[in-house]
Formats: structure tokens, C-alpha cells, sequence
């Protein structure tokens, strides 16, 4: 209102404000205001166990994994791009899965295939954050690395190995520990993509003829692995 009144005049200011518009315009800002210190500041009211859970010394954060696993349901069991599939989209990828299940058992090449890159099916995961096989919520490294120094102590007190944490290595080695923790960012980046050469590098190449090939599902046109 106040940046209305020194670009018009009392009568227009009027107008505006027994038409509504004035109210409308100033309701648009708010919530245009809110929208933006949301996007770089965060929600400012969220509780404790909100910001706990949002932490990086925790959890990644779970109201994204929320939202995402919300819109990832929405499209497998009703619509997208303007359609309403129902469930469709759900049932084939079912018929994926399952035949991803078959090859690994039943084709040496494709399950050789897919053990040897496994930086590459991690990065393909990563350009999509989440997945019905997993939404992505993860405990961070110092997370990680906390629960895998207390579970040791605790299977040496059972006397019983209980295996839920995995961070073994970097447990029994502080600098690596400490690289571990502070490794992310493009130091992470080039990581990833010197695994991903080298795994290139020393797999081995199968014959054309045993190589998986895709072809495509005649009632819908998606790609699908043929079995055999």
C-alpha cells in the first residue's frame, strides 16, 4: 500500500481498494514473499524433530523425500502429463522389475552386466532422487560412522554381529574416516567419475549375441528387456 501511494493518486488508490484489487495485489506479494524466504531460508516455524530430521548430521532431508514420494505414488497410481493412466504406469513397472529379477537369475551376461558397474546404476539412481525400490532417505556419513562405532561395541557386548550399519572400514581408520566425512561437492563429483571410468575400463566385454537387448512392449511402446 505504501509503494501504491507514491505512484498514485488518493482517488485511484481508492478504486482500487473498493474494487478488492488492492487487497488481491497485496495478498499476491505476501505469499510471492513467502514463497521466496521458504526457498532460501527455509520454513521458519518448523518444529524440533522438523529440523532434526532436515539435518545433514542425520537424516537427508525428509520433507523433500515427503513431497517427492507423494508426486512419485500420484503418477504410478493415477495420471501424468495430463492423462489419467490409473495404475498403469505401476503394473509395468512391475513387469520390469520382474523380468530384471529373471535376468539376474537366469542371464549370466545381464547379472555380470549389472555387477560390474554398479557406480553407474548409482548415478543413473541419482539423476532420478528416488524410486519405488527406495525413496532415498538415508542416514548421513557422521550418522553412518556413529551408528557403525556404537554397533561394534554393542556386538562385542551381545556377542553377536548384528550388521546394520557398514561403515566399517572408515571405523577402523580415522583419516579415513575424516576423508569420508569431508569428501562432497565436486571432490565427491570427481570421485564418482573416476569410478565410473575405471569400472569401464575393466569390465568385460561380452559378445554382441549375449549382450541384453531392448526392444519395446507392443501395447505401450516403453522398453523392455526380451526375456530368454
Amino acid at each position: 500500500v505504501d509503494e501504491a501511494r507514491k505512484v498514485l493518486r488518493a482517488d485511484e488508490i481508492q478504486v482500487l481498494r473498493d474494487s478488492g484489487m488492492l487487497d488481491k495485489l497485496v495478498e499476491v506479494n505476501r505469499k510471492t514473499w513467502e514463497s521466496a524466504r521458504e526457498m532460501y531460508h527455509g520454513n521458519a516455524e518448523r518444529s524440533t524433530i522438523e529440523r532434526l530430521m532436515n539435518s545433514y548430521w542425520f537424516f537427508w532431508p525428509i520433507s523433500y523425500q515427503i513431497k517427492a514420494t507423494k508426486w512419485l505414488t500420484d503418477i504410478m497410481l493415477n495420471g501424468s502429463f495430463g492423462h489419467n493412466n490409473n495404475a498403469l504406469l505401476a503394473g509395468k513397472y512391475a513387469l520390469f522389475m520382474q523380468e530384471h529379477k529373471e535376468r539376474m537369475t537366469n542371464n549370466p551376461a545381464y547379472a555380470a552386466m549389472y555387477a560390474a558397474h554398479p557406480s553407474l546404476w548409482f548415478t543413473a539412481q541419482m539423476l532420478l532422487p528416488m524410486s519405488p525400490e527406495d525413496i532415498g532417505v538415508s542416514m548421513s556419513r557422521a550418522s553412518r560412522l556413529a551408528g557403525t562405532v556404537g554397533q561394534s561395541f554393542l556386538s562385542d557386548w551381545l556377542g553377536t554381529e548384528i550388521g546394520v550399519f557398514t561403515a566399517d572400514k572408515q571405523a577402523d581408520d580415522p583419516a579415513a574416516a575424516i576423508a569420508w566425512l569431508t569428501k562432497m561437492g565436486p571432490s565427491y563429483s570427481f570421485e564418482l567419475a573416476q569410478r565410473l571410468i575405471n569400472e569401464a575400463d575393466d569390465a568385460p566385454s561380452a559378445p554382441r549375441s549375449q549382450a541384453p537387448q531392448i526392444t519395446s512392449i507392443p501395447s505401450t511402446g516403453l522398453p523392455s528387456l526380451p526375456v530368454r
